[in-house]
């Protein structure tokens, strides 16, 4: 998700003369940004931590299925060595 910063300016009319209400100006360098895309951004990022979890989860689980079977496997060709 693309987030569009902001900085607070003031608009000038075809006189030059400039607003007395701030306003925001899109820019790449803007310190500000819209609610409604901090709010998005909050919420996917909240998604991403829990699915990242997940399959943290996941992961830890499908290595303590497998490590007995590998040490099953090591002792095997342990054993077989020996021979």
């Amino acid at each position: 998700m693309e987030i569009q910063r902001y900085k607070v300016g003031y608009y000038t009319d075809e006189w030059g003369m400039s607003s007395n209400t701030p306003c925001l100006i899109k820019s790449d360098t803007g310190y500000a940004v819209k609610y409604e895309d901090f709010a998005k951004s909050a919420v996917e990022i909240q998604t991403l931590r829990r699915e990242r979890d997940e399959l943290l989860a996941a992961l830890e689980y499908h290595q303590a299925q497998t490590r007995p079977i590998q040490a099953t496997m090591d002792v095997i060709a342990s054993l077989k060595e020996s021979k």
